[in-house]
């Protein structure tokens, strides 16, 4: 998939076992294939331009989601889309 960040790298930071915590700089990045269905094409489509690139903070934990300050826009994202910095 074009654009994404370096798997080695990820299979390596999920490997031992890093935790997400309020603070740390992210960026939306899904590390899976988009599933062949039309809501989730669209959905990772809006995504994606609505962070349009940019490197967000955590600011809440939720689970397996996070809400993320991409600027003045917060958005609430799964935390296996993300990539930590």
């Amino acid at each position: 998939m074009e654009g994404t960040i370096n798997n080695s790298f990820r299979n390596v930071f999920h490997f031992f076992g890093f935790v997400m915590k309020v603070g740390d700089l992210v960026a939306y990045d899904p590390d899976q294939p988009i599933p062949g269905a039309l809501t989730a094409v669209k959905y990772h489509e809006r995504m994606r331009k609505r962070t349009d690139g940019k490197i967000g903070i955590i600011i809440k934990l939720h689970g397996e989601n996070v809400e993320v300050a991409f600027g003045n826009d917060i958005v609430i994202i799964r935390k296996n889309y993300l990539f930590v910095f």
